[in-house]
């Protein structure tokens, strides 16, 4: 099998990353602030060619092969994440608008609050506590308002029907069922990282394989 390459993370910041630490803080001119607004996370360092695999061995999973199923997968993770993979912290969301941001943190590539009032507010966040709520333990996080993780738009629903002895939760709609996605996405991108195949990804795209390609999927290996 002859990999294409993926693209590295974009994003219309700039970024400075501690390569050990992967340590990370962007910041970009807010006018209507009127000075930078930084922001800090954490995020995966992903080789291109790791992603590649990952559309590969996914779109290998089609009952019948897709012509166009690498470069079509390949943009639906550009335009949903941007290849970006925030372990922690915060990713100030570009709303569509000159100058107009939110705050987002994120665990596991996954939208989570972690205190009332913090996601979703347009008030520069102190650097000091940017930096406590990425440290925080994941049972510190109160909600996972889509349950969906990056690159991609996996829900705990796909998953779990695609691979149901994982012990995905089908929602995060409590505490234990939010824990126990977190952890089950944490396992799961640690192991794609070590093998060509991303079951996260396999299992959003075969449940959507019949509306982007009018395909279903062979049973997992």
């Amino acid at each position: 099998m002859q990999f294409r390459t993926a693209p590295t993370a974009v994003h219309s910041f700039s970024l400075i990353c501690s390569a050990g630490r992967r340590h990370c803080e962007y910041s970009q001119i807010d006018k209507g602030l009127g000075h930078p607004r930084k922001a800090l996370a954490y995020l995966l360092a992903v080789k291109p060619e790791t992603i590649a695999r990952w559309i590969e061995t996914a779109c290998s999973r089609l009952t019948v092969q897709a012509p166009d199923c690498f470069d079509r997968v390949l943009g639906l993770g550009k335009d949903n994440s941007g290849y970006m993979f925030a372990i922690s912290g915060n990713i100030v969301e570009d709303m569509g608008l000159p100058d107009h941001f939110k705050n987002y943190f994120f665990r596991n590539a996954m939208t989570s609050a972690f205190q009332e009032g913090v996601n979703g507010s347009t008030t520069r966040a102190p650097d000091d506590q940017q930096q406590r709520i990425a440290l925080l333990p994941n049972d510190a996080v109160i909600a996972i308002p889509s349950g969906m993780i990056r690159f991609w738009r996996t829900s705990p629903e796909e998953f779990h029907r695609r691979f149901p002895q994982s012990g995905a939760p089908t929602d995060v709609k409590n505490p234990t069922s939010r824990q126990t996605w977190l952890t089950v996405a944490q396992k799961e991108i640690l192991d794609a990282l070590g093998s060509g195949q991303n079951r996260l990804l396999e299992a959003n795209l075969c449940a959507r394989a019949q509306d982007l390609f009018h395909r279903s999927c062979r049973p997992p290996e």
